[in-house]
């Protein structure tokens, strides 16, 4: 995860809390995403179905998930 400088955090900030999230709640998803560490078992399987792919790119082209 790539660490995020102060004016893209300040903006992250504002964008939760114009969405609804309190103060301790942002602290605590920054303190999470400050300590993550990613594991192999977060690496995608590369087996995976093309149909399953194909599935994924119609739910974000759909609008029926977003990445925010």
């Amino acid at each position: 995860m790539s660490p995020m400088n102060l004016a893209e955090f300040y903006q992250a900030c504002e964008r939760l809390i114009d969405t609804g999230w309190t103060i301790p709640h942002i602290e605590r998803l920054s303190h999470f995403r400050d300590s993550f560490q990613r594991t192999s078992m977060d690496m995608p399987d590369l087996n995976l179905d093309i149909r399953h792919l194909e599935f994924i790119r119609w739910l974000v082209q759909t609008g029926r998930i977003t990445d925010w």
